[in-house]
């Protein structure tokens, strides 16, 4: 019951984002607004949503561990330095629209770094401290490139860095979105295996799971969205790290899934909302900010109720 009520929310906010706030005197206007402006956002906003929790629900089973996200490898940073020198390197040309592909340049690089390590020592703990390290000297590199951008250009890369759902056309959003949808079913199709591996590897294994070939596949599907999904619409470090928790909250299971289905209806109504708010109130406000001011109250209030009542 639950998930169909989700569900209901889901649709309903789709909806007033797409019709509500309209002058429909001008029907042509309304057309315009709607196919090229409202459903590239929505479709992004939803896609970009559901990619980063299902990011951040795998890598929390693979590390075994509540804080790990989707950016836990230093994907975001690596999108974010290249962006960087690309503004640097082409300051009269450069613009956010292109920008897309040195930012996921950028992220399949250090994609790279983290398959290295991983071929070379499949300890997941030492893949969180590279990618903490790979994290550290991007912004290092960074801080010193900021001092060298024009005004122009560095009011767009913090623009870019604050996240945002509206940069994309309607074929940027739909390769978005079939992106995360083939994602989508392959996280669902290995669902059995990730419930084994977090059984335990020692488990797992007597039950016949290569665990390593479920890391490295898990960690690089996750890395090649997550590069995608940055390259788009900005780091967006909130979402993937919490939509998981709010799953296994709500619907009070810990099987792979049912943890999927949760996770991409309530970012799918995380997102919509978030759109929404921002048309109410006519201001681009950046998507982290809304998104913490959001979800953080949200989750605490969950554990509470949750402790109380365990109690």
């Amino acid at each position: 019951m639950k998930k169909y009520k989700l569900i209901f929310f889901l649709i309903f906010f789709f909806g007033i984002c797409l019709f509500s706030k309209h002058d429909y005197t001008d029907l042509s206007v309304v057309k315009t607004i709607i196919l090229n402006i409202r459903l590239p956002e929505l479709i992004t906003a939803f896609s970009a949503g559901v990619g980063l929790s299902l990011s951040g629900l795998v890598m929390q089973i693979i590390f075994k561990n509540p804080l790990a996200g989707p950016f836990v490898l230093g994907v975001n940073s690596g999108a974010t330095l290249f962006l960087g020198i690309f503004l640097l390197l082409f300051p009269y040309s450069a613009s956010l629209y292109f920008g897309m592909i040195p930012s996921f340049l950028g992220a399949l690089i250090v994609m790279g770094i983290i398959l290295y390590f991983l071929k070379n020592n499949p300890n997941h703990y030492i893949l969180l401290i590279v990618g903490l390290l790979v994290s550290f000297l991007c912004s290092g590199i960074l801080s010193i490139i900021q001092q060298y951008l024009s005004s122009e250009n560095l009011r767009e890369y913090i623009y870019w860095g604050l996240g945002s759902f509206s940069t994309t056309d309607i074929v940027q959003s739909l390769i978005l979105f079939a992106s995360v949808i083939c994602f989508l079913l392959y996280i669902f199709n290995c669902s059995s295996e990730l419930n084994l591996y977090q059984l335990g590897q020692v488990q797992a294994i007597s039950y016949g799971l290569d665990v390593e070939r479920v890391q490295k596949k898990m960690i690089l599907s996750v890395g090649l969205l997550v590069s995608m999904i940055t390259s788009f619409c900005g780091p967006i470090v909130f979402i993937g790290v919490i939509v998981p928790h709010f799953a296994r909250i709500i619907f009070n299971t810990n099987s792979t899934s049912k943890l999927i289905q949760g996770s991409v209806i309530i970012s799918g109504i995380l997102t919509t909302s978030i759109i929404y708010i921002q048309i109410v109130l006519e201001q681009n406000i950046p998507i982290n900010a809304l998104l913490s001011l959001m979800a953080v109250p949200s989750l605490i209030y969950l554990l509470i109720g949750k402790k109380r009542s365990f109690a």
